[in-house]
């Protein structure tokens, strides 16, 4: 019974917002697993020096409507692994994840970390930043991020919105500027937030435009269909010195480059965001192999 953890960013120039949210999935569901949040209950949050920025009042600030998992079997696993049926998640060799965002949301452009140069506009007017944290092994104490990484999640920022996490991670989250020390042996120990996984929607790797459904531009408009790739969906970095794994980003770390499917509905002006992938080997073969 893996959790869901979300701290999901939208970071222009001056400002972030943030939205949180905590649920249960039952891997034995033959239906998804669907948490739903509120809808206008995004605000802006402000983090630039005085607090006194311009704002892009033509940006969309990433309103959660909803995050569903299941397990999942596609049709056409390897041309179209966006079409099937749920299936029972302890027999199933596919996960599937949707992430429903209130209005027309962008695929996220770079914001000059590591060699990327600054360009979050890239595809659009409102890109969406932020992190989806899984618990697969539902143990709060195995599982985050070290370093500099760690800074970014949700335990090291739920304290700069006036917020205080439910459950037993909640003690665990940074109070002050002081406690952000990047030591991993001091209290509190922002870093363990148990995650196993994550999808990742940083703005830190170059997005590739995979299929723009016939679009004849290259931003993300009303009605569009994309299918982007990137390094969205990665293991957890706590492990990466632990790991024997190679072909990611670095030695031991597993971040593969996945596809994802932002697709917005003009009728719902809702955009969602999907990602469909291989839990085994079978699963594997299935999506990936032609």
């Amino acid at each position: 019974m893996p959790s869901v953890k979300t701290g999901l960013l939208w970071c222009g120039s001056v400002l972030m917002a943030m939205g949180s949210a905590t649920s249960q999935v039952w891997a034995g569901a033959s239906a998804p697993n669907v948490y739903h949040d509120a809808i206008g209950d995004v605000s802006v949050r402000r983090t630039d020096p005085g607090n006194d920025g311009p704002i892009d009042q033509s940006s969309v600030l990433p309103d959660i409507i909803s995050i569903s998992l299941s397990g999942w079997a596609p049709f056409q696993p390897a041309s179209d692994p966006y079409t099937g049926v749920t299936v029972s998640g302890v027999t199933a060799d596919i996960f599937r994840l949707d992430l429903v965002l209130n209005g027309l949301m962008n695929p996220p452009g770079t914001l000059a970390l590591g060699a990327e140069p600054w360009d979050p506009y890239r595809f659009g007017e409102s890109p969406v930043y932020g992190f989806i944290e899984f618990d697969i092994d539902r143990d709060r104490d195995t599982g985050g991020e070290l370093g500099g990484s760690a800074t970014q999640r949700y335990l090291a920022n739920v304290g700069r919105f006036a917020s205080i996490p439910e459950g037993s991670i909640s003690n665990r989250m940074a109070t002050s500027a002081s406690d952000i020390d990047l030591n991993f042996s001091t209290s509190p120990q922002y870093e363990r937030s148990g995650q196993d996984f994550s999808l990742n929607l940083c703005g830190c790797f170059n997005v590739t435009l995979v299929d723009n459904g016939g679009d004849t531009n290259t931003t993300f408009d009303p009605g569009d269909t994309w299918i982007v790739s990137g390094r969205f969906f990665q293991r957890a970095g706590g492990y990466e010195q632990a790991s024997a794994v190679f072909g990611g980003t670095f030695f031991g770390l597993y971040d593969p480059v996945v596809q994802l499917r932002f697709s917005h509905d003009i009728t719902t002006n809702t955009t969602t965001v999907s990602l469909v992938y291989a839990l085994t080997m079978t699963g594997s073969a299935a999506v990936f192999c032609l």
